[in-house]
């Protein structure tokens, strides 16, 4: 019952979720509230992965279950001629009841292979749900990114039109020739140009982000930029690597993958011993002889003499299972340690970016006013030049910081760590 109602919880949550439209702007956090509830194919094929080996497991339980049969028999007979009981009505009803009851290990080791293989399920589809909110989030970041592409693009495209409307003026009095009127003429085309180009990719970006989402017909208006903390002590890379070997989904779901390996050799090497069942029945019957008995209980022994050699064939199958299962696992261990070392260095990397941004940013801003001024004397012409460095180092910046951002969330994935409880901190903190 209660399994029932929380069940009913989240599908009435995810269909709140899925009725309500988009907020303008989009946060990054409800974004990925409606990745989490939202019904996504990459995160139904898992669920349905998962809903096939407990069929499995089931099913193999059933087997050696306690199982009852109603029998119910019409028959019309013939007595024998040395019958005493002449009816030729012999029917009867019967209840039977069978269980195995020992096989020296091999329902055992089947029941925990079956096991391990949902367990190994349950953290591959942990796995995958990670793994779709990062795509969330890198879709995110990059309308963002897309966004501001769009604006510093627009800025040069409108200073280089301005620039090459003023030299109009000029060229009419004869004070600029007509190859830099063109020259300038080009520019403004050029980045007119690019524009169109950062237009269709504010187009693609925001359709590809509504289908990660399962909402094609919904691509998100306006975007709000999420914070980051960079400025902070980064995690230890052996720290980092010691919680991922130990938490990481897909090497706890490759795990258990050779443990259901292990178990599926043993009962394949089992399969050939003795198996003893149990069996009652009660019966009722319409003619009764010296040979019907209206209850029986009893032992049944089987031993298995002759397979053929299906046997062995089972054990070489479980044992080239159980290499495989081994290699898979070594070799998620050794991607998952790349990856560790991979991150932790971006993130260091990301950081010190972040850092010469700082400066970068600030020098911009002095050298474009510096220009700015000159401009409005006419003593330079090059201010066009100082606002695309400006603008450079702004995109630059904003791509570092959801990169920074997206890194720590690759980081917490690798680490067993759900990915939206980055955020919890970051709601916390103050933008950089």
């Amino acid at each position: 019952m209660i399994r029932s109602g929380v069940s009913a919880l989240l599908l009435l949550m995810a269909g709140i979720v899925q009725a309500e439209a988009l907020p303008v702007p989009l946060t990054l956090q409800h974004t990925l509230l409606v990745a989490e509830t939202q019904s996504n194919p990459t995160i139904q094929l898992a669920d349905s992965k998962l809903d096939l080996v407990n069929a499995r497991k089931e099913q193999l339980l059933s087997e050696s279950g306690l199982n009852i049969t109603a029998l119910a028999h019409l028959r019309a007979v013939e007595p024998s001629d040395i019958s005493i009981n002449r009816s030729n009505n012999d029917s009867r009803a019967q209840l039977l009841a069978k269980k195995r009851l020992y096989d020296f290990g091999y329902t055992e080791a089947r029941e925990s292979a079956a096991q391990s293989d949902v367990d190994s399920q349950q953290w591959l589809t942990v796995d995958a749900k990670q793994k779709h909110l990062l795509d969330i989030i890198q879709k995110f970041n990059a309308v963002l990114v897309a966004d501001k592409g769009y604006v510093l693009k627009n800025e040069e495209m409108t200073l280089a039109f301005l620039r090459y409307d003023k030299a109009r003026d000029r060229h009419e009095l004869g004070t600029v020739s007509d190859i830099d009127l063109m020259e300038l003429e080009n520019g403004y085309r050029e980045l007119l140009q690019e524009r169109k180009v950062m237009e269709q990719k504010q187009r693609l970006t925001r359709k590809s982000l509504a289908l990660a989402l399962n909402r094609p017909d919904e691509p998100p208006a306006e975007l709000s930029e999420p914070q980051v903390i960079w400025d902070k002590e980064l995690p230890s890379l052996q720290a980092v690597l010691e919680k991922a070997l130990s938490s990481n989904p897909a090497l706890l779901a490759a795990r258990e993958a050779v443990k259901s390996a292990n178990r599926k050799l043993e009962a394949a090497q089992a399969k050939d011993n003795p198996v003893l069942h149990g069996e009652m029945s009660v019966a009722d019957y319409q003619r009764e002889t010296g040979s019907t008995h209206k209850a029986i209980a009893g032992l049944i022994l089987e031993i298995p003499l002759y397979t053929g050699g299906k046997n062995k064939s089972d054990v070489a199958l479980a044992r080239a299972g159980l290499r495989e299962a081994q290699a898979n696992l070594r070799l998620i261990e050794l991607a998952v340690h790349e990856s560790v070392m991979e991150q932790v260095l971006r993130l260091e990397t990301l950081k010190a970016d972040m850092e010469a941004q700082q400066v970068s940013e600030e020098y911009g801003e002095l050298y474009m006013d510096k220009n700015r001024a000159l401009y409005e004397l006419e003593v330079a012409s090059d201010f066009g030049d100082a606002v695309v460095r400006v603008s450079k180092v702004i995109l630059k910046k904003l791509q570092t910081r959801l990169d920074f951002l997206a890194t720590e969330a690759q980081l917490a994935a690798l680490q067993g760590q759900a990915v939206t409880d980055i955020f919890k901190t970051v709601d916390d903190g103050k933008a950089k």
